[in-house]
């Protein structure tokens, strides 16, 4: 259940780190 719990937010921070470099680019 944790890993679970870990890779959603992961996900989350991966989207938005993608979010931000198309922003950027």
């Amino acid at each position: 259940m944790t890993v679970r719990r870990q890779r959603a937010s992961y996900g989350r921070v991966i989207s938005d780190k993608m979010e931000k470099t198309v922003v950027v680019a």
